[in-house]
C-alpha cells in the first residue's frame, strides 16, 4: 500500500520463520518463505468467500517496481508473502483468479503491479477507498479514518518510508503490514450496507470496470503522447519535435530494458537540449549546456543514428505515429513460473 500505512499501537512480533506465527496482541499473521508453506496458505484461502489482499514495493530507482511483499487474508489468518524468498507463485496467481470477491484499499497501484507479476484479479473486487467515495467521504480518505470512523478501531501513528527490499523483514514491517488487511473485511460489510441504501451499488460496478478495463487493458502510448511528459518539450519548435518524438521512443526503450527511471537514464533537460541543438559530434554537444557530455560520449553512436533519421522524417508529425512507433505501459516479466 504505497509508501505509508497507519496500524494500531501493539506490542511488536519477532521476526519469524517461515510458515510460523506472528506473536501479536490483535492477530497472528504467518509469514511465508517458501513454496510449500505458500501450498499450504493458499489450499486454506480457497475455502473463503473474500479475500482481502495488499502489496508492499519498491519503485525507487527502477522502471519496473519490485514486488516485495504480498498480503492476504479470508477475514481471520492474514498471511505475509515475502515474494522474493517464494518467487514461485503459481499458486497464488491460481488464487487470485478464483470467484471469490477481492478487497483492496486504494487498488490500482496493488492492481497494476500484481498484473506485471502475472496475477490478474477474477472474481469482484472492491475497493474501499472507492466505495466510501460514494456515500460521501473525499475521494482518496485514508484507511485510517475509515476504519477509525466505520469499525470504531483508533489507528497508531504512520509508518512512512520503510526499505521492504531489506531482509530481514523488521517486526514493526509485519505488524504494520499486517494491518494493511486486517480490517478491511469489516469495512466491505459496512461499505457495501451503506452503498445499497443509496442505491450506489450501480455506480460503485461502473467505477470498478473502468478501473479494471484501464489496467488489464492499457493505452498504447505514442511517441506524441511521450513527448507531451517531458517538460519543455514546446520550447523545441518544428523541427525539433520531429526529433524529440525519436528521442522519448528511444530512451523508454533503453529505460525498460536498463530498468532504470526514465529520468534517471535521460533527464528531460538533456532530451530537450538534443532537440534544439542535435549534436553529431561530442564537439557540438559541448554546445548544448544541459547536454551531459558523459551521456552523449557513451550513446554518441544511437544519438546520431536518431538525428539523421528523425531530419529525414516528414515535416509535419502531429498525427498519430504508425502503430510500430507505439509503447506499452510496463508490463515485466512475471515473477510466477
Amino acid at each position: 500500500m504505497g509508501y505509508e500505512t497507519c496500524h494500531p499501537k501493539t506490542k511488536g512480533p519477532s521476526t519469524p520463520k517461515d510458515g510460523k506465527k506472528v506473536k501479536s496482541k490483535n492477530h497472528s499473521p504467518i509469514l511465508i518463505t517458501s513454496c510449500s508453506a505458500l501450498n499450504t496458505a493458499c489450499q486454506k484461502l480457497s475455502k473463503a468467500e473474500s479475500l482481502a489482499i495488499d502489496t508492499e514495493y519498491v519503485a525507487e530507482g527502477r522502471y519496473y517496481p519490485r514486488l516485495e511483499l504480498i498480503q492476504i487474508t479470508g477475514g481471520s489468518q492474514i498471511y505475509l508473502i515475502d515474494v522474493q524468498a517464494v518467487q514461485k507463485l503459481k499458486p497464488l496467481s491460481r488464487l487470485l483468479r478464483n470467484k471469490a470477491t477481492k478487497i483492496f484499499h486504494a487498488c490500482e497501484e496493488d492492481l497494476k503491479i500484481l498484473a506485471q507479476n502475472e496475477m490478474k484479479i477474477g472474481g469482484d473486487v472492491f475497493d474501499t477507498q472507492v466505495a466510501a467515495s460514494l456515500v460521501g467521504y473525499p475521494k482518496h480518505t485514508a484507511l485510517k479514518r475509515l476504519v477509525n470512523e466505520l469499525v470504531g478501531v483508533e489507528l497508531g501513528p504512520c509508518q512512512g518510508g520503510s526499505n521492504w527490499s531489506a531482509r530481514p523483514f523488521k517486526k514493526q514491517q509485519l505488524k504494520y503490514a499486517a494491518g494493511d488487511v486486517q480490517y478491511l473485511h469489516s469495512l466491505h460489510k459496512v461499505l457495501s450496507a451503506k452503498l445499497d441504501k443509496r442505491q450506489r451499488i450501480k455506480w460503485y460496478k461502473q467505477e470498478q470496470k473502468a478501473l479494471l478495463n484501464k489496467i488489464y487493458n492499457p493505452k498504447k502510448l505514442t511517441a506524441e503522447d511521450l513527448m507531451k511528459r517531458v517538460s519543455n518539450w514546446g520550447t523545441v519548435g518544428d523541427d525539433g519535435r520531429r526529433l524529440i518524438q525519436e528521442l522519448v521512443l528511444w530512451r523508454e526503450r533503453k529505460a525498460k530494458k536498463l530498468n532504470l527511471p526514465r529520468i534517471r537514464f535521460c533527464s528531460d533537460k538533456c532530451l530537450v537540449a538534443l532537440a534544439i541543438y542535435k549534436p553529431l559530434s561530442l564537439k557540438d554537444a559541448q554546445i548544448g549546456r544541459r547536454i551531459n557530455k558523459g551521456f552523449y560520449k557513451r550513446y554518441e553512436k544511437e544519438i546520431v543514428s536518431i538525428i539523421k533519421r528523425a531530419s529525414k522524417l516528414p515535416k509535419r508529425t502531429k498525427k498519430k505515429l504508425p502503430s510500430k512507433q507505439e509503447v506499452s505501459e510496463p508490463t515485466p516479466t512475471g515473477l510466477v513460473e
